[in-house]
């Protein structure tokens, strides 16, 4: 199983987020990427905040420092950011969560085409709402039933599945299991993240899950990942 770590983009600073509402700037990217390879985790996943093409380039461009840790990036992805990473390419794979849940799926096909189907992820922003499941997407700012998502399309296109908890965002109060009963997908493709702590992680590596996603607040605990 590995071991993953989330991080998000705003305005060119590492930024806490916390159940998607409050952003808090915490730190440079380079001192944070640099500090995550040093934690020895499997995957770095960034995750851009800002939408507008000026300042997502510019937080992308950011990623150009040295770091021996895969880079996942995603938020904003698009055709000229494609563009520009077709010649200056700081990451090893992108993610995406509004075009699966629209099934605007031509970005994300031209990403395969560009660097293979190992290289996309998706993740799914979901929360419980009375015995309901509700995927976020970040375009129309609506929450959806998850049972409208594509699913066929997530498991053509994609390698991964990152399942965000995101009533969970920012804590290490326990990841929401219950969740993955409405998730059709094979535990070794999926991965688990919000609210991560000590006991997930073992539940996860007993699950066969395929990663687990924490954030800082665990990684910076007494102990390091070889415990696991």
């Amino acid at each position: 199983m590995r071991v993953s770590a989330g991080i998000c983009l705003k305005d060119g600073f590492v930024t806490q987020s916390h159940d998607w509402l409050l952003y808090r700037p915490v730190a440079d990217v380079c001192s944070t990427l640099r500090t995550l390879s040093e934690y020895c985790v499997d995957e770095i996943i960034i995750t851009n905040l800002n939408r507008d093409f000026a300042t997502t380039i510019e937080n992308y461009k950011l990623l150009d420092t040295p770091c021996n840790t895969p880079v996942c990036f995603g938020g904003g992805v698009d055709d000229k950011l494609l563009d520009y990473t077709s010649e200056y390419n700081f990451v090893e794979r992108f993610h995406f969560s509004t075009n699966f849940l629209t099934g605007d799926l031509e970005i994300i096909k031209r990403v395969m085409n560009l660097y293979g189907r190992q290289s996309i992820v998706a993740v799914l922003p979901v929360k419980e709402v009375r015995d309901t499941i509700q995927a976020f997407c970040t375009r129309s700012r609506n929450w959806l039933d998850l049972q409208t998502v594509d699913w066929a399309s997530i498991e053509e296109l994609s390698a991964d599945v990152v399942i965000y908890d995101v009533q969970k965002d920012g804590t290490t109060k326990g990841f929401n299991w219950g969740l993955l009963e409405s998730i059709p997908v094979n535990n070794k493709y999926l991965s688990i993240c919000g609210g991560i702590n000590i006991s997930d992680i073992r539940r996860a590596k007993k699950a066969n899950i395929s990663a687990v996603v924490v954030d800082n607040s665990i990684l910076h605990q007494d102990f390091g990942l070889p415990f696991l």
